[in-house]
Protein backbone atom coordinates (compact mmCIF):
# COMPACT_ATOMS: atom_id res chain seq x y z
CA UNK A 1 0.00 0.00 0.00
CA UNK A 2 2.84 2.42 0.87
CA UNK A 3 4.38 1.75 -2.52
CA UNK A 4 1.14 2.74 -4.27
CA UNK A 5 0.47 5.82 -2.13
CA UNK A 6 2.23 8.34 -4.42
CA UNK A 7 0.25 7.01 -7.40
CA UNK A 8 -3.05 7.42 -5.56
CA UNK A 9 -2.06 10.85 -4.26
CA UNK A 10 -1.10 12.02 -7.75
CA UNK A 11 -4.35 10.80 -9.26
CA UNK A 12 -6.53 12.41 -6.57
CA UNK A 13 -4.65 15.71 -6.59
CA UNK A 14 -4.46 16.11 -10.35
CA UNK A 15 -8.03 14.99 -10.96
CA UNK A 16 -9.13 17.58 -8.42
CA UNK A 17 -7.03 20.31 -10.04
CA UNK A 18 -8.16 19.47 -13.58
CA UNK A 19 -11.85 19.24 -12.67
CA UNK A 20 -11.96 22.41 -10.54
CA UNK A 21 -10.17 24.38 -13.26
CA UNK A 22 -12.27 22.91 -16.09
CA UNK A 23 -14.93 24.75 -18.10
CA UNK A 24 -17.81 22.52 -16.99
CA UNK A 25 -19.19 22.70 -20.51
CA UNK A 26 -18.39 21.35 -23.95
CA UNK A 27 -15.92 23.92 -25.24
CA UNK A 28 -15.59 22.90 -28.90
CA UNK A 29 -17.79 21.42 -31.63
CA UNK A 30 -15.57 18.30 -31.81
CA UNK A 31 -16.56 17.53 -28.23
CA UNK A 32 -20.25 18.02 -29.00
CA UNK A 33 -20.16 15.35 -31.70
CA UNK A 34 -18.32 12.97 -29.40
CA UNK A 35 -20.79 13.65 -26.59
CA UNK A 36 -23.73 12.94 -28.88
CA UNK A 37 -22.28 9.50 -29.69
CA UNK A 38 -21.69 8.81 -26.00
CA UNK A 39 -25.21 9.91 -25.06
CA UNK A 40 -26.79 7.63 -27.63
CA UNK A 41 -24.62 4.67 -26.64
CA UNK A 42 -25.90 5.11 -23.08
CA UNK A 43 -29.52 5.86 -23.92
CA UNK A 44 -30.28 3.62 -26.91
CA UNK A 45 -27.17 1.46 -27.29
CA UNK A 46 -26.19 2.84 -30.71
CA UNK A 47 -23.34 5.23 -31.70
CA UNK A 48 -25.56 7.48 -33.84
CA UNK A 49 -26.21 11.21 -34.07
CA UNK A 50 -29.75 12.35 -33.20
CA UNK A 51 -29.15 16.02 -32.47
CA UNK A 52 -30.53 17.92 -35.53
CA UNK A 53 -28.09 20.79 -34.89
CA UNK A 54 -25.16 18.45 -35.61
CA UNK A 55 -25.60 18.29 -39.35
CA UNK A 56 -22.08 17.21 -40.29
CA UNK A 57 -21.06 13.60 -40.34
CA UNK A 58 -21.63 10.57 -42.54
CA UNK A 59 -24.61 8.38 -43.31
CA UNK A 60 -24.40 4.61 -43.17
CA UNK A 61 -26.07 2.05 -45.45
CA UNK A 62 -28.88 1.81 -42.89
CA UNK A 63 -29.64 5.53 -43.30
CA UNK A 64 -28.47 6.40 -39.80
CA UNK A 65 -26.38 9.50 -39.16
CA UNK A 66 -22.92 8.81 -37.75
CA UNK A 67 -19.99 10.88 -36.51
CA UNK A 68 -16.79 11.04 -38.53
CA UNK A 69 -14.70 10.87 -35.34
CA UNK A 70 -13.03 7.78 -33.90
CA UNK A 71 -14.88 5.87 -31.15
CA UNK A 72 -12.30 6.03 -28.33
CA UNK A 73 -13.12 9.47 -26.88
CA UNK A 74 -16.85 8.71 -26.92
CA UNK A 75 -16.42 5.28 -25.32
CA UNK A 76 -14.09 6.71 -22.66
CA UNK A 77 -16.84 9.09 -21.56
CA UNK A 78 -19.54 6.40 -21.23
CA UNK A 79 -19.13 5.95 -17.42
CA UNK A 80 -19.54 9.69 -16.77
CA UNK A 81 -22.58 10.05 -19.01
CA UNK A 82 -24.03 6.82 -17.59
CA UNK A 83 -23.77 8.32 -14.09
CA UNK A 84 -25.64 11.41 -15.29
CA UNK A 85 -28.29 9.25 -16.96
CA UNK A 86 -28.77 7.17 -13.81
CA UNK A 87 -29.00 10.27 -11.61
CA UNK A 88 -31.30 12.26 -13.88
CA UNK A 89 -32.51 10.47 -17.05
CA UNK A 90 -32.87 12.89 -19.93
CA UNK A 91 -31.04 15.74 -18.18
CA UNK A 92 -28.79 16.87 -21.00
CA UNK A 93 -27.19 19.68 -19.00
CA UNK A 94 -25.92 17.26 -16.35
CA UNK A 95 -24.74 14.76 -18.96
CA UNK A 96 -22.78 17.41 -20.88
CA UNK A 97 -21.38 18.79 -17.63
CA UNK A 98 -19.97 15.43 -16.53
CA UNK A 99 -18.82 14.57 -20.07
CA UNK A 100 -16.60 17.67 -20.04
CA UNK A 101 -14.39 16.06 -17.36
CA UNK A 102 -13.39 13.00 -19.41
CA UNK A 103 -10.00 14.45 -20.30
CA UNK A 104 -9.39 15.45 -16.67
CA UNK A 105 -9.59 11.83 -15.52
CA UNK A 106 -7.47 10.40 -18.32
CA UNK A 107 -4.88 13.18 -18.11
CA UNK A 108 -4.49 12.45 -14.39
CA UNK A 109 -4.06 8.76 -15.24
CA UNK A 110 -1.46 9.68 -17.88
CA UNK A 111 0.54 11.52 -15.22
CA UNK A 112 0.40 8.49 -12.90
CA UNK A 113 1.74 6.37 -15.77
CA UNK A 114 4.50 8.92 -16.37
CA UNK A 115 5.48 8.73 -12.70
CA UNK A 116 5.48 4.93 -12.87
CA UNK A 117 7.75 5.12 -15.93
CA UNK A 118 10.20 7.31 -14.02
CA UNK A 119 10.19 4.62 -11.31
CA UNK A 120 11.10 2.00 -13.91
CA UNK A 121 14.11 4.12 -14.81
CA UNK A 122 15.27 4.07 -11.20
CA UNK A 123 14.68 7.80 -10.68
CA UNK A 124 14.46 8.67 -6.95
CA UNK A 125 10.76 8.89 -6.17
CA UNK A 126 10.89 12.42 -4.79
CA UNK A 127 12.55 13.67 -7.97
CA UNK A 128 10.08 11.65 -10.04
CA UNK A 129 7.16 13.29 -8.21
CA UNK A 130 8.61 16.74 -8.86
CA UNK A 131 9.09 15.99 -12.56
CA UNK A 132 5.57 14.57 -12.88
CA UNK A 133 3.99 17.61 -11.23
CA UNK A 134 6.02 19.84 -13.54
CA UNK A 135 4.57 18.10 -16.59
CA UNK A 136 1.07 18.11 -15.10
CA UNK A 137 0.93 21.78 -14.09
CA UNK A 138 3.60 23.68 -16.03
CA UNK A 139 2.97 22.42 -19.57
CA UNK A 140 0.15 22.36 -22.09
CA UNK A 141 -1.07 19.16 -20.44
CA UNK A 142 -3.05 21.22 -17.90
CA UNK A 143 -5.25 23.29 -20.24
CA UNK A 144 -5.69 20.31 -22.57
CA UNK A 145 -6.88 18.25 -19.60
CA UNK A 146 -9.62 20.84 -19.05
CA UNK A 147 -10.91 20.66 -22.63
CA UNK A 148 -13.20 18.34 -24.56
CA UNK A 149 -10.50 18.16 -27.20
CA UNK A 150 -9.13 14.63 -26.73
CA UNK A 151 -5.35 15.04 -27.06
CA UNK A 152 -4.81 14.49 -23.31
CA UNK A 153 -6.73 11.22 -23.66
CA UNK A 154 -4.51 10.20 -26.57
CA UNK A 155 -1.44 11.04 -24.47
CA UNK A 156 -2.68 8.58 -21.86
CA UNK A 157 -2.72 5.79 -24.46
CA UNK A 158 0.75 6.76 -25.77
CA UNK A 159 2.48 6.88 -22.38
CA UNK A 160 0.60 3.71 -21.43
CA UNK A 161 2.05 1.93 -24.47
CA UNK A 162 5.57 3.07 -23.64
CA UNK A 163 5.24 2.15 -19.95
CA UNK A 164 3.96 -1.35 -20.74
CA UNK A 165 6.62 -1.74 -23.40
CA UNK A 166 9.39 -0.89 -20.93
CA UNK A 167 7.91 -3.35 -18.44
CA UNK A 168 7.96 -5.95 -21.21
CA UNK A 169 11.62 -5.21 -21.91
CA UNK A 170 12.64 -5.19 -18.26
CA UNK A 171 11.06 -8.59 -17.57
CA UNK A 172 11.27 -9.94 -21.14
CA UNK A 173 7.52 -10.44 -20.75
CA UNK A 174 5.27 -11.16 -23.70
CA UNK A 175 2.25 -10.36 -21.52
CA UNK A 176 3.38 -6.78 -20.93
CA UNK A 177 4.20 -6.54 -24.64
CA UNK A 178 0.61 -7.53 -25.37
CA UNK A 179 -0.65 -4.74 -23.09
CA UNK A 180 1.61 -2.30 -24.93
CA UNK A 181 0.12 -3.49 -28.22
CA UNK A 182 -3.44 -2.99 -26.97
CA UNK A 183 -2.57 0.56 -25.87
CA UNK A 184 -1.05 1.24 -29.28
CA UNK A 185 -4.18 -0.09 -30.98
CA UNK A 186 -6.26 2.20 -28.78
CA UNK A 187 -4.43 5.21 -30.24
CA UNK A 188 -5.86 4.29 -33.65
CA UNK A 189 -9.34 4.31 -32.10
CA UNK A 190 -8.85 8.03 -31.45
CA UNK A 191 -7.48 8.91 -34.89
CA UNK A 192 -7.17 6.50 -37.81
CA UNK A 193 -4.08 8.34 -39.07
CA UNK A 194 -2.22 7.34 -35.90
CA UNK A 195 -1.87 3.84 -37.27
CA UNK A 196 1.61 5.08 -38.26
CA UNK A 197 2.49 5.16 -34.55
CA UNK A 198 1.77 1.47 -34.04
CA UNK A 199 5.00 0.12 -35.62
CA UNK A 200 6.97 2.87 -33.85
CA UNK A 201 5.46 1.82 -30.52
CA UNK A 202 6.93 -1.67 -30.88
CA UNK A 203 10.38 -0.25 -30.12
CA UNK A 204 9.28 0.33 -26.52
CA UNK A 205 9.40 -3.45 -26.02
CA UNK A 206 13.00 -3.87 -27.15
CA UNK A 207 15.89 -4.58 -24.81
CA UNK A 208 18.74 -2.10 -24.52
CA UNK A 209 21.11 -2.91 -27.36
CA UNK A 210 18.83 -5.59 -28.84
CA UNK A 211 19.04 -5.98 -32.60
CA UNK A 212 15.85 -5.47 -34.56
CA UNK A 213 16.08 -8.91 -36.18
CA UNK A 214 16.33 -10.58 -32.78
CA UNK A 215 13.38 -8.56 -31.48
CA UNK A 216 11.17 -9.43 -34.45
CA UNK A 217 11.82 -13.11 -33.73
CA UNK A 218 10.89 -12.76 -30.04
CA UNK A 219 7.61 -13.56 -28.32
CA UNK A 220 7.45 -9.95 -27.22
CA UNK A 221 7.14 -8.74 -30.81
CA UNK A 222 4.55 -11.37 -31.65
CA UNK A 223 2.44 -10.48 -28.61
CA UNK A 224 2.69 -6.77 -29.37
CA UNK A 225 1.77 -7.25 -33.03
CA UNK A 226 -1.21 -9.53 -32.29
CA UNK A 227 -2.58 -7.23 -29.57
CA UNK A 228 -2.17 -4.11 -31.71
CA UNK A 229 -3.86 -5.91 -34.62
CA UNK A 230 -6.80 -6.77 -32.36
CA UNK A 231 -7.18 -3.10 -31.42
CA UNK A 232 -6.99 -1.99 -35.05
CA UNK A 233 -9.44 -4.73 -36.07
CA UNK A 234 -11.95 -3.38 -33.54
CA UNK A 235 -11.70 0.08 -35.12
CA UNK A 236 -12.09 -1.38 -38.61
CA UNK A 237 -15.11 -3.41 -37.48
CA UNK A 238 -16.66 -0.30 -35.93
CA UNK A 239 -16.33 1.53 -39.25
CA UNK A 240 -17.50 -1.39 -41.39
CA UNK A 241 -20.61 -2.02 -39.27
CA UNK A 242 -21.59 1.65 -39.35
CA UNK A 243 -20.50 2.74 -42.80
CA UNK A 244 -19.33 -0.23 -44.81
CA UNK A 245 -15.83 1.31 -45.09
CA UNK A 246 -12.53 0.42 -43.43
CA UNK A 247 -11.71 3.89 -42.14
CA UNK A 248 -13.31 7.29 -41.75
CA UNK A 249 -12.09 10.65 -40.56
CA UNK A 250 -13.94 13.94 -40.46
CA UNK A 251 -13.10 16.55 -43.09
CA UNK A 252 -15.79 19.19 -43.01
CA UNK A 253 -13.79 22.07 -44.48
CA UNK A 254 -13.28 20.82 -48.01
CA UNK A 255 -9.64 21.97 -47.67
CA UNK A 256 -6.86 19.48 -48.36
CA UNK A 257 -5.46 18.13 -45.08
CA UNK A 258 -1.92 18.23 -46.46
CA UNK A 259 0.05 21.43 -45.99
CA UNK A 260 3.63 22.67 -46.16
CA UNK A 261 5.68 20.64 -43.63
CA UNK A 262 8.32 23.38 -43.35
CA UNK A 263 5.71 25.94 -42.26
CA UNK A 264 4.17 23.40 -39.90
CA UNK A 265 7.50 22.50 -38.30
CA UNK A 266 8.60 26.12 -37.89
CA UNK A 267 5.20 27.07 -36.55
CA UNK A 268 5.23 24.32 -33.93
CA UNK A 269 8.79 25.11 -32.85
CA UNK A 270 9.42 28.86 -33.10
CA UNK A 271 6.30 30.82 -34.09
CA UNK A 272 5.01 33.29 -31.47
CA UNK A 273 1.50 31.93 -31.92
CA UNK A 274 2.01 28.18 -31.62
CA UNK A 275 5.55 27.39 -30.44
CA UNK A 276 5.46 24.43 -28.09
CA UNK A 277 8.27 26.00 -26.07
CA UNK A 278 6.24 29.15 -25.40
CA UNK A 279 3.17 27.20 -24.31
CA UNK A 280 5.20 24.62 -22.36
CA UNK A 281 8.42 26.33 -21.15
CA UNK A 282 9.75 23.28 -19.19
CA UNK A 283 10.21 21.47 -22.50
CA UNK A 284 13.42 23.47 -22.81
CA UNK A 285 14.67 21.53 -19.78
CA UNK A 286 13.61 18.22 -21.33
CA UNK A 287 15.56 18.96 -24.52
CA UNK A 288 18.65 19.85 -22.47
CA UNK A 289 18.32 16.66 -20.42
CA UNK A 290 17.85 14.38 -23.40
CA UNK A 291 21.53 13.44 -23.82
CA UNK A 292 21.82 12.21 -20.23
CA UNK A 293 18.48 10.42 -20.58
CA UNK A 294 19.68 8.60 -23.69
CA UNK A 295 22.92 7.59 -21.97
CA UNK A 296 21.02 6.22 -18.96
CA UNK A 297 18.05 4.64 -20.77
CA UNK A 298 19.05 3.97 -24.38
CA UNK A 299 16.15 1.65 -25.16
CA UNK A 300 13.49 3.96 -23.75
CA UNK A 301 15.10 7.00 -25.40
CA UNK A 302 15.14 5.28 -28.78
CA UNK A 303 11.50 4.24 -28.54
CA UNK A 304 10.39 7.68 -27.33
CA UNK A 305 12.38 9.50 -30.00
CA UNK A 306 10.90 7.37 -32.79
CA UNK A 307 7.35 7.95 -31.54
CA UNK A 308 7.94 11.69 -31.07
CA UNK A 309 9.58 12.00 -34.49
CA UNK A 310 6.89 10.11 -36.42
CA UNK A 311 4.13 12.03 -34.67
CA UNK A 312 5.82 15.40 -35.26
CA UNK A 313 6.23 14.70 -38.97
CA UNK A 314 2.56 13.75 -39.25
CA UNK A 315 1.24 16.91 -37.61
CA UNK A 316 3.77 19.20 -39.34
CA UNK A 317 2.46 17.97 -42.69
CA UNK A 318 -1.13 18.95 -41.87
CA UNK A 319 -2.74 22.10 -43.19
CA UNK A 320 -4.20 22.56 -39.71
CA UNK A 321 -0.93 21.91 -37.85
CA UNK A 322 -1.94 24.48 -35.20
CA UNK A 323 -4.96 22.38 -34.22
CA UNK A 324 -7.44 25.24 -34.46
CA UNK A 325 -9.68 26.38 -33.06
CA UNK A 326 -7.67 25.70 -29.92
CA UNK A 327 -5.32 27.08 -27.28
CA UNK A 328 -1.72 26.39 -28.20
CA UNK A 329 -0.32 23.54 -30.31
CA UNK A 330 -2.67 20.92 -28.87
CA UNK A 331 -1.51 18.07 -31.13
CA UNK A 332 1.90 18.14 -29.46
CA UNK A 333 0.28 17.04 -26.19
CA UNK A 334 -0.09 13.51 -27.58
CA UNK A 335 3.65 12.85 -27.19
CA UNK A 336 4.41 15.55 -24.60
CA UNK A 337 4.88 12.98 -21.76
CA UNK A 338 7.46 11.18 -23.92
CA UNK A 339 9.46 14.38 -24.44
CA UNK A 340 9.32 14.95 -20.69
CA UNK A 341 10.83 11.56 -19.89
CA UNK A 342 14.15 13.44 -19.92
CA UNK A 343 13.12 16.01 -17.28
CA UNK A 344 14.63 14.22 -14.25
CA UNK A 345 17.97 14.01 -16.04
CA UNK A 346 18.50 17.78 -16.26
CA UNK A 347 21.60 19.10 -14.50
CA UNK A 348 21.21 22.89 -14.38
CA UNK A 349 21.31 25.48 -11.61
CA UNK A 350 18.12 25.46 -9.54
CA UNK A 351 17.39 29.08 -10.36
CA UNK A 352 17.14 28.16 -14.05
CA UNK A 353 14.98 25.06 -13.62
CA UNK A 354 12.68 26.68 -11.08
CA UNK A 355 12.40 29.81 -13.19
CA UNK A 356 11.22 27.85 -16.24
CA UNK A 357 8.81 25.80 -14.13
CA UNK A 358 7.29 28.91 -12.54
CA UNK A 359 6.98 30.50 -15.98
CA UNK A 360 5.24 27.34 -17.21
CA UNK A 361 2.73 27.43 -14.36
CA UNK A 362 1.97 31.10 -15.07
CA UNK A 363 1.37 30.29 -18.75
CA UNK A 364 -1.06 27.50 -17.83
CA UNK A 365 -2.94 29.72 -15.36
CA UNK A 366 -3.39 32.21 -18.18
CA UNK A 367 -4.59 29.37 -20.40
CA UNK A 368 -7.42 28.25 -18.10
CA UNK A 369 -8.54 31.78 -17.18
CA UNK A 370 -10.60 32.81 -20.25
CA UNK A 371 -12.37 30.93 -23.05
CA UNK A 372 -9.79 30.25 -25.76
CA UNK A 373 -12.09 31.15 -28.69
CA UNK A 374 -12.28 34.82 -27.70
CA UNK A 375 -8.92 35.33 -29.44
CA UNK A 376 -10.27 34.18 -32.81
CA UNK A 377 -13.55 36.10 -32.72
CA UNK A 378 -11.96 39.38 -31.68
CA UNK A 379 -9.89 39.23 -34.88
CA UNK A 380 -12.86 38.48 -37.18
CA UNK A 381 -11.08 35.42 -38.56
CA UNK A 382 -12.92 33.31 -41.16
CA UNK A 383 -13.82 29.72 -40.21
CA UNK A 384 -10.94 28.16 -42.16
CA UNK A 385 -8.34 30.89 -41.69
CA UNK A 386 -5.72 28.24 -40.90
CA UNK A 387 -5.75 26.92 -44.48
CA UNK A 388 -3.72 29.82 -45.89
CA UNK A 389 -3.01 32.29 -43.09
CA UNK A 390 0.40 33.03 -41.60
CA UNK A 391 -1.36 34.40 -38.50
CA UNK A 392 0.83 32.61 -35.97
CA UNK A 393 4.03 34.12 -37.24
CA UNK A 394 2.84 37.61 -36.25
CA UNK A 395 0.10 37.12 -33.65
CA UNK A 396 -0.31 34.98 -30.53
CA UNK A 397 -3.16 33.95 -28.27
CA UNK A 398 -0.65 33.66 -25.44
CA UNK A 399 0.57 37.24 -25.81
CA UNK A 400 -3.04 38.46 -26.14
CA UNK A 401 -4.19 36.64 -23.01
CA UNK A 402 -3.04 39.17 -20.34
CA UNK A 403 -5.17 41.85 -22.04
CA UNK A 404 -8.14 39.47 -22.28
CA UNK A 405 -7.82 38.56 -18.62
CA UNK A 406 -7.59 42.22 -17.68
CA UNK A 407 -10.83 42.85 -19.57
CA UNK A 408 -12.54 40.01 -17.69
CA UNK A 409 -11.35 41.27 -14.31
CA UNK A 410 -12.39 44.85 -15.15
CA UNK A 411 -15.87 43.72 -16.27
CA UNK A 412 -15.73 46.37 -18.99
CA UNK A 413 -18.47 44.97 -21.27
CA UNK A 414 -21.99 46.36 -20.73
CA UNK A 415 -23.53 44.80 -23.86
CA UNK A 416 -23.99 41.23 -22.55
CA UNK A 417 -27.45 39.73 -23.18
CA UNK A 418 -26.93 35.95 -23.10
CA UNK A 419 -24.38 33.47 -21.76
CA UNK A 420 -23.38 31.37 -24.79
CA UNK A 421 -24.45 31.26 -28.47
CA UNK A 422 -25.85 27.90 -29.53
CA UNK A 423 -29.08 26.49 -31.02
CA UNK A 424 -29.99 24.64 -27.80
CA UNK A 425 -29.89 27.73 -25.54
CA UNK A 426 -27.85 25.53 -23.21
CA UNK A 427 -25.09 26.68 -20.87
CA UNK A 428 -23.14 23.41 -21.28
CA UNK A 429 -23.60 22.97 -25.04
CA UNK A 430 -20.79 24.06 -27.37
CA UNK A 431 -20.82 27.56 -28.79
CA UNK A 432 -21.72 28.39 -32.39
CA UNK A 433 -20.13 31.24 -34.34
CA UNK A 434 -21.71 34.46 -35.63
CA UNK A 435 -24.11 34.70 -38.58
CA UNK A 436 -22.42 34.99 -41.96
CA UNK A 437 -21.33 38.53 -42.68
CA UNK A 438 -21.79 39.77 -39.10
CA UNK A 439 -18.56 41.14 -37.53
CA UNK A 440 -17.50 38.59 -34.93
CA UNK A 441 -15.83 41.17 -32.69
CA UNK A 442 -19.18 42.96 -32.32
CA UNK A 443 -21.30 39.80 -32.13
CA UNK A 444 -19.27 38.29 -29.28
CA UNK A 445 -19.94 41.25 -26.98
CA UNK A 446 -23.48 39.99 -26.48
CA UNK A 447 -22.28 36.81 -24.77
CA UNK A 448 -21.00 36.52 -21.21
CA UNK A 449 -18.97 33.40 -22.04
CA UNK A 450 -16.15 35.55 -23.41
CA UNK A 451 -16.13 37.94 -20.46
CA UNK A 452 -16.37 35.59 -17.47
CA UNK A 453 -13.61 33.45 -15.92
CA UNK A 454 -13.44 30.04 -17.60
CA UNK A 455 -13.37 27.61 -14.63
CA UNK A 456 -16.92 26.45 -14.05
CA UNK A 457 -17.15 27.19 -10.28
CA UNK A 458 -16.80 30.89 -11.19
CA UNK A 459 -19.09 31.32 -14.19
CA UNK A 460 -21.87 28.99 -13.01
CA UNK A 461 -22.42 31.17 -9.95
CA UNK A 462 -23.50 34.02 -12.26
CA UNK A 463 -26.38 32.11 -13.90
CA UNK A 464 -29.85 31.29 -12.53
CA UNK A 465 -30.24 27.84 -10.98
CA UNK A 466 -32.53 26.66 -13.77
CA UNK A 467 -29.82 27.30 -16.39
CA UNK A 468 -27.02 25.24 -14.81
CA UNK A 469 -26.74 21.50 -14.07
CA UNK A 470 -28.28 20.29 -10.83
CA UNK A 471 -25.63 19.38 -8.30
CA UNK A 472 -22.75 21.23 -9.92
CA UNK A 473 -21.78 22.55 -6.49
CA UNK A 474 -21.40 18.96 -5.23
CA UNK A 475 -19.07 18.15 -8.12
CA UNK A 476 -17.01 21.26 -7.38
CA UNK A 477 -16.80 20.41 -3.68
CA UNK A 478 -15.95 16.78 -4.43
CA UNK A 479 -13.16 17.83 -6.79
CA UNK A 480 -11.87 20.33 -4.22
CA UNK A 481 -11.85 17.58 -1.60
CA UNK A 482 -9.85 15.31 -3.95
CA UNK A 483 -7.43 18.16 -4.53
CA UNK A 484 -6.93 18.76 -0.80
CA UNK A 485 -6.67 15.08 0.17
CA UNK A 486 -4.35 14.30 -2.73
CA UNK A 487 -2.26 17.38 -2.00
CA UNK A 488 -1.94 16.45 1.68
CA UNK A 489 -0.89 12.91 0.74
CA UNK A 490 1.65 14.26 -1.75
CA UNK A 491 3.11 16.61 0.87
CA UNK A 492 3.34 13.80 3.41
CA UNK A 493 4.87 11.44 0.85
CA UNK A 494 7.37 14.08 -0.25
CA UNK A 495 8.55 14.65 3.34
CA UNK A 496 8.85 10.91 3.97
CA UNK A 497 10.85 10.40 0.76
CA UNK A 498 13.11 13.31 1.70
CA UNK A 499 13.79 11.72 5.09
CA UNK A 500 14.55 8.39 3.41
CA UNK A 501 17.01 10.07 1.04
CA UNK A 502 18.73 11.78 3.97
Amino acid sequence: MKRALPHLALFLFLTGVYVVSGPGRIDIIDGQYRFEVTRNIVEIGRPVLRDPALDRGVYGPDGSHYSGYGPAASVAAVPLVAIAHAAAPGDRELAQFLFSFTSALLAALAMVLLFATYELFGIPRRRALAATLTVALATLMWPTATSTFDQAQQACAVIGALYAGRRAAAAESWRWAGIAGLAAGMIVAFQNVYIVLVPAGAFACTLDGERIVAFVRSRRFLAYAIAAAIGIACVVAYNVVRLGTLATEKNVSGVSPFGNPLIGALGLLVSPGKSVFLYSPPLVLAVIGWRRFRASQPGAARAALILIGVHFVVIACLTFWGGDWAWGPRYTVVTLPLVCLALPFVALPRVVTRGLIVLGVVVQLLAISVDHQRFFFERDLPPYFWASSRLYFHDSALFARPGELGSVLAQDNTEIRWFVPNPQHSATYTLYGPPAGFPAHRWMRAFALFYLPRPFPLWMRSLPDDEVPDGWQNVALGALLMLLVGGALLAWTGRRLKDEAA
